[in-house]
């Protein structure tokens, strides 16, 4: 039996949380073996097929960040030299699977995905991280990286100044089975999001004053949100100030299980990301939210935009406001909407699991052997600078203290 080990923090609720649930499963169900190391449970958890080996352990998770540690591992773990490929979906995790290739007897094909264009380079991170993570990039050949599509793989690119050429694009696959299916009775009037409360996700806020104006002409405008996160707060302010408490509801996370539950009566979605596709699958006219926009505006409805774009910058289309592209659907008659419901149906139906991840298969398999040679010093260095970071950080904070 092929055996593939996964390595991610945890399984809190998120989009790379729940592809890491499919995979699972689809590996399991087509008989492969897996091994799923954590940090620690979440509450996706309970989701996994319970043939998956899952290794709880916050002190196992967090060495496998030093190469003393890893080597001492490699000695006593097995099964280690059995598993087919190892695969990442953050750089912090791909540190850990480059330092288990690099001490397994037999090496594994190594796989990392990159579903975010400020994977390798986000903003919230020391400059020596940022530094860090562009030299990991420029010392690993493109076969192991998974680019979520070519807007990812462009931004990368410019930033680090390499074409990734033979980089492989690998969206983020879904079930299409009957659980996915819904008894769809839309309410006319109600909008619904679902996702994490981040920064990036501006659509929860300027949807806030979109429904202020909507509501002018249609009272009965609804807008759920599903959801946590930094943003809530100033959500909440926006909310009261505005008067909006009789037409926008924050309703806190909501279990993977109980989606179709709130999908089930949604006339419109919008969002980006996982759950976009998991909208439009259940034939649900769905809006993409531009990451990190905050003019209220979108390419267009899921089916404008090209294959695999959920949500990234595009400069081949033209926006549409987001108001514009609401109202067009509730101006639809039925028979109207129902067309509307079967174009994003079939749309997301190219992302079905079973397909894309033949194509993940095929990825690894025809993977040659890495010429991978990283000194153990390079992953030493960046523990010793996160140590000085945090130690800086904490002196300057100390210092305003006794001022």
């Amino acid at each position: 039996m092929k055996k593939i080990l996964i390595i991610q923090e945890n399984l809190l609720i998120g989009g790379i949380e729940t592809l890491i649930v499919r995979m699972c499963n689809w590996f399991i169900l087509n008989g492969y073996s897996v091994t799923l190391v954590l940090k620690n449970k979440g509450s996706l958890d309970s989701l996994i097929n319970q043939s998956v080996k899952r290794i709880y352990s916050t002190f196992f998770y967090l060495f496998l960040s030093f190469p003393l540690f890893v080597k001492f591992v490699s000695l006593f773990w097995k099964e280690l030299k059995d598993f087919e490929v190892i695969f990442t979906t953050n750089p912090k995790d791909f540190q850990k699977s480059l330092l288990l290739y690099k001490f397994s007897s037999i090496k594994p094909k190594l796989l990392t995905g990159v579903y975010h264009p400020l994977t390798y380079f986000g903003k919230k991170r020391y400059i020596f991280q940022t530094n860090h993570f562009l030299n990991l990039l420029h010392k690993i050949p493109d076969s192991v990286l998974l680019f979520m599509n070519n807007e990812v793989k462009k931004s990368h690119a410019v930033e680090c100044r390499r074409k990734f050429e033979n980089a492989n694009i690998f969206p983020l696959p879904i079930n299409i089975t009957s659980e996915e299916k819904i008894d769809h009775k839309p309410k006319k009037f109600k909008i619904l999001s679902i996702g994490n409360l981040k920064d990036f996700k501006s659509y929860n806020i300027y949807m806030l004053h979109i429904v202020k104006e909507l509501s002018k002409k249609y009272t009965n405008i609804i807008y759920e949100i599903y959801g946590d996160g930094p943003l809530k707060p100033l959500m909440e302010k926006i909310i009261h100030e505005e008067k909006l408490s009789d037409n926008v509801f924050i309703k806190g996370q909501i279990p993977y299980n109980e989606l179709n539950y709130a999908l089930a009566d949604t006339y419109v979605f919008i969002g980006m990301g996982t759950s976009v596709l998991e909208a439009a699958i259940r034939g649900i006219p769905t809006i993409v939210a531009i990451i990190s926009d905050n003019d209220a505006v979108s390419y267009g409805y899921i089916y404008n935009l090209p294959r695999n774009n959920i949500g990234e910058r595009l400069d081949c289309l033209k926006t549409i406001k987001v108001y514009n592209l609401i109202e067009n659907l509730i101006l639809l008659d039925d028979s109207q909407y129902q067309i509307e419901c079967k174009k994003n149906y079939e749309y997301a139906s190219y992302y079905n699991i079973d397909e894309l991840m033949k194509n993940f298969l095929s990825i690894y398999k025809s993977q040659s052997d890495l010429s991978l040679n990283i000194p153990s010093g390079f992953y030493y260095k960046y523990y010793y600078l996160i140590v000085i970071g945090f130690l800086k950080s904490f002196m300057s904070k100390f210092k305003r203290v006794l001022k």
